[in-house]
């Protein structure tokens, strides 16, 4: 099996294969079972023949029905499975070439991503991104946010959805946050369906400045329970537009 992930891998990294493939192995696995269910009808079919010369009896042949491409659960759990598999083949063949396995770890974390062309292009695009002033930063930002929403989700016993209600805001440097993100998220999303990751991390970038202004000037845990949560909502918007790219959470430094 191992054999096998790495030689996929192999295949497609060397030649740059854009494959789909959790769609490629969930046709596969229906095709194998739509093949096994046709060959069972098939014994089926020769063993109600047989029994009728046997006996001279006409049998029924019953309701059996072969359905092509119907919906196949196994073959979908497989296909996360198989995934899972060749993900893991690919962070170790990485990090054996030198890669970050923070920075992998990361990326692989941000969604499900059965591109690997894609899924490599995205993840040095974050390293190269970590290697600037502004990427280190941003990092630095998105870690402080981070650790201010575990804590108070893990008090508060749920998670903050992402939001924020205008007419709570108060200090300057809060609206202009919301209005950075507002904006970095629609421009990450438009990179982002463009493939074009490095746009995507200079989209992030601008976040720096009012990260870091918001956060000298605004206290997030205000002694005002609806300003709290509307802080900590804006919080985890940041965290959202973060984790269209990787999950900067698991990113050391």
């Amino acid at each position: 099996m191992r054999r096998a992930g790495l030689g996929v891998i192999r295949l497609v990294r060397e030649n740059q294969l854009r494959l789909p493939l959790r769609a490629l192995i969930e046709t596969a696995s229906s095709a194998f079972s739509n093949q096994e269910a046709l060959l069972g009808l098939q014994r089926a079919e020769r063993a109600r023949k047989e029994l009728e010369s046997a006996t001279n009896m006409p049998l029924g042949r019953g309701d059996m029905v072969f359905r092509d491409g119907w919906d196949d659960p196994a073959g979908n759990a497989l296909a996360s499975e198989l995934l899972d598999f060749l993900a893991d083949r690919l962070r170790v063949q990485l990090r054996a070439e030198g890669a970050r396995h923070d920075i992998l770890a990361a990326v692989f974390a941000a969604g499900a991503d059965d591109d690997l062309v894609r899924l490599l292009a995205r993840t040095e695009a974050v390293r190269a991104f970590l290697e600037t002033d502004a990427g280190t930063n941003l990092l630095a930002a998105a870690k402080r946010a981070q650790n201010i929403l575990r804590i108070e989700e893990k008090k508060d016993g749920a998670p903050f959805s992402p939001g924020f209600t205008a007419s709570l805001a108060a200090p300057e440097q809060e609206r202009a946050l919301a209005e950075a993100l507002a904006a970095t998220s629609a421009a990450v999303a438009e990179t982002l369906a463009a493939e074009n990751f490095a746009g995507a991390m200079a989209a992030m970038a601008q976040l720096r400045t009012p990260l870091d202004a918001f956060f000298e000037h605004v206290t997030v845990n205000d002694p005002n329970g609806e300003i709290r949560h509307n802080r900590l909502q804006l919080l985890s918007a940041l965290r959202s537009v973060l984790d269209q790219v990787a999950d900067f959470s698991k990113i050391e430094g």
